[in-house]
């Protein structure tokens, strides 16, 4: 016979895996008022950014904290950042008594009585069809995901958010003393910085208002808990704070890159307000798990996840599908089963009934992924790949590749037409390339710049497919020519290849064709000399090409 180890079983196991839990955080925004140059600007343009769809919206009566003292005398300079000491930043919130606003507006507070129809409401919000199934069993049905409501009380966040040396580009300049031909743009810079908080209503706190302050109806001790509520204050805790650095500018009338259509000043200042918000937020995922939105895979071919809009889901966002597993000591372990991106986002703003339509997704790494309780979770890419290898035929020498993704910035647009699926995966490339060649006893320097289209189409896992067209010039410069050159311009166009190492890094192969527009001969002046016959000049570097490397995915 075997007997229960006592002593064993009271030890808590050690799980080292990714939680599958995921329920909606709500944020309140605040700006750091410090009435200093631009703030004005800048309180018009925040004060207009709305709460993402993933949060609940817990906007109080104010957004605008002004701070009365001088920025210098309250700002603790680090090795990394200067930032606003925390006893300051704790004074301002307690000044504006912002987590008693919030417990008010969780609970519904009117004339000082309290109601629940706000978590009721939010809690059938944040419930999932997997929630409803499970409720819907239960003898208490609906009224249990009402009550998950009170589980969101605990996930308020607060973010103050400080947008500090605010200056235009001329500012700038002269700030800097930067001569006039280098005075290239207008535009905005600064620095932004996020101090996140959370409401810190754990089971004490909670315990104490449901018996100092909750008021009912027909409370005999109505008067005295309106005053006990009205002079506390509920706890709020510093989080973690984020700084990045700010731009939004744009090449001023007449420079080679300038736009067809300049900016307005008011336009500019709205793209830097609204890219220190959403960084500041993307951090705040990338660094918290709680942050991140997860999911259970529902479905394959397609594969499928209950999540959407609700969720902040966004077009070619990355997700990463994980299992859980069980290992013969009973350690609990996540393995990654594979690499999916959104590509059909499902509207899914609205209380469940337990037919929500999923979002789909296409798989570009990893192997077979189910849906027997594998989940999925945000993992937020930067949308930058970077490529370093070798090309010979038409262009023998180092190349290097940059890739931008772009499928988001379009995406609206073509989902109105029903052309989203066309768009994943849609990336702007900008290639560079350093060759030496000699030629009837003439060495020749190339340098070559191109810049076009690519779109990856992913037939199997671990593979991918990227027919891409392009522009771009080529100068070639010998040592005997004095200061003159030779320059082309010219479109290519080919396949790209790659086969997944790991998830991020890929080895690419690529076949191209390369059709010269024309070709000069030109001074040091950029003026025409005579017109070359590149294929007679250059008999090796026309026609098709190859080229052979390595591709980093961030």
């Amino acid at each position: 016979m075997n007997a229960q180890n006592v002593a064993q079983t009271g030890k808590k196991v050690k799980d080292q895996k990714v939680s599958s839990d995921y329920d909606r955080n709500s944020m309140t925004f605040y700006y750091l008022d410090f009435n200093e140059n631009h703030s004005d600007l800048v309180k018009q343009k925040f004060s207009s950014f709305v709460v993402p769809d993933k949060f609940y919206d817990n906007t109080l009566d104010v957004k605008i904290l002004k701070v009365l003292k001088d920025r210098a005398s309250i700002t603790t300079t680090s090795v990394f950042a200067k930032q606003i000491n925390t006893a300051s930043l704790d004074d301002v919130l307690t000044e504006n008594k912002t987590g008693q606003k919030l417990i008010s507006k969780w609970f519904s507070r009117t004339n000082g009585q309290f109601g629940v129809d706000l978590l009721k409401e939010r809690g059938m919000y944040n419930a999932t069809d997997a929630d409803y199934v499970v409720a819907q069993a239960s003898k208490r049905g609906k009224a249990a995901l009402m009550d998950m409501g009170m589980n969101l009380v605990d996930k308020s966040f607060v973010l103050m958010f400080d947008f500090s040396n605010v200056m235009t580009m001329n500012e700038y300049y002269e700030k800097n003393k930067t001569e006039a031909k280098n005075r290239t743009s207008n535009g905005f810079m600064a620095d932004v910085t996020g101090y996140l908080y959370k409401l810190d209503f754990n089971d004490s706190v909670a315990a104490v208002f449901f018996q100092d302050y909750w008021i009912g109806e027909n409370d005999p001790n109505r008067e005295s808990k309106i005053k006990a509520f009205e002079s506390t204050s509920f706890p709020l805790k510093l989080v973690s704070t984020f700084t990045q650095p700010l731009s939004a500018s744009q090449f001023n009338p007449g420079q080679k890159l300038a736009p067809k259509t300049q900016k307005s000043s008011d336009q500019l200042m709205q793209d830097l307000v609204n890219s220190g918000m959403n960084g500041i937020i993307t951090k705040i995922e990338n660094k918290f798990d709680e942050f991140r939105v997860k999911a259970f895979v529902t479905g394959v071919r397609p594969i499928t996840s209950k999540i959407g809009r609700k969720e902040g889901l966004k077009f070619d966002q990355r997700y990463f599908v994980y299992e859980n597993i069980q290992t013969n000591s009973g350690e609990t372990i996540t393995k990654r089963k594979g690499v999916v991106k959104a590509i059909k986002i499902s509207d899914n703003r609205d209380i469940t009934s337990g037919e929500t339509q999923p979002s789909q997704f296409y798989q570009t790494s990893g192997w077979k992924i189910d849906n027997y309780g594998m989940f999925m979770e945000q993992k937020n890419a930067v949308g930058i790949n970077l490529f370093l290898g070798l090309t010979n035929t038409e262009f023998t020498g180092f190349a290097g590749r940059a890739e931008f993704y772009i499928s988001t910035l379009i995406y609206e647009g073509a989902v109105k037409k029903g052309r989203s699926g066309l768009l994943s995966s849609l990336h702007l490339y900008i290639e560079g390339g350093y060759d030496t060649q000699e030629n009837l006893n003439t060495e020749y320097n190339f340098l070559k710049l191109s810049a076009g289209f690519g779109k990856e189409l992913y037939p199997i896992p671990n593979f991918h497919i990227a027919p891409f067209v392009g522009y771009g010039l080529e100068k070639a410069n010998w040592d005997n020519a004095a200061d003159n050159k030779i320059s082309s311009q010219f479109v290519e166009g080919g396949v790209r290849a790659g086969i997944n190492a790991t998830y991020n890094i890929q080895l690419v192969g690529s076949v191209n064709y390369k059709f010269v527009l024309f070709s000069e001969e030109q001074d040091k002046d950029g003026t025409k000399v005579m017109d070359i016959t590149y294929d007679d000049t250059f008999p090796d570097r026309g026609g098709i090409g190859y080229s052979f490397g390595i591709r980093f995915m961030f």
